[in-house]
């Protein structure tokens, strides 16, 4: 997917996104191997309201395929039992059906990250309805694994 496509990817997502009533934030692209922007956007996983932040950000993977990249960082710092954590995401990553967990060492936060190849030709409405879908299961797994974040997190 070239520049244009990328940009038109992320004006269908954000469009998409916004239509569920979140908030977005686009922030620019860098040279390769990105070849387009990042779509940021904000959106609580439990019905409490916490919080995570997921960005959809396209990259060169071959001559005809690109990845689509779905990281989303958990908005409540590691403030816990620390050292039994690494088993707890073990355990999940064990059982993930899509994508990994792992822990942002430098801001002390959990992470979920997942990346889709998809053909360079892919039209951006097609990529971007999956997007959609994709983001939907990844809250998914976040809304189900967020009430055990609580013996890392609170206190």
């Amino acid at each position: 997917m070239d520049i244009e496509g990328a940009k038109a990817f992320i004006h269908v997502l954000d469009g998409k996104i916004h239509e569920l009533d979140l908030d977005t934030t686009i922030m620019d692209g860098i040279q390769s191997p990105q070849i387009g922007d990042t779509l940021r956007v904000l959106m609580p996983v439990t019905e409490e309201g916490h919080p995570v932040i997921t960005e959809f950000m396209l990259m060169e993977l071959a001559d005809d395929y690109n990845l689509l990249m779905i990281y989303t960082t958990v908005m409540a710092s590691i403030r816990r039992n620390k050292d039994k954590l690494p088993a707890k995401l073990i355990e999940w990553n064990l059982a993930c059906p899509m994508g990994h967990y792992g822990i942002y060492e430098e801001e002390n936060q959990l992470y979920h990250k997942y990346t889709l190849p998809f053909p360079s030709d892919a039209a951006p409405e097609v990529l971007a309805a999956q997007a959609m879908d994709l983001m939907g299961l990844v809250f998914e797994l976040l809304s189900n694994h967020y009430p055990a974040l609580e013996e890392f997190t609170a206190g």
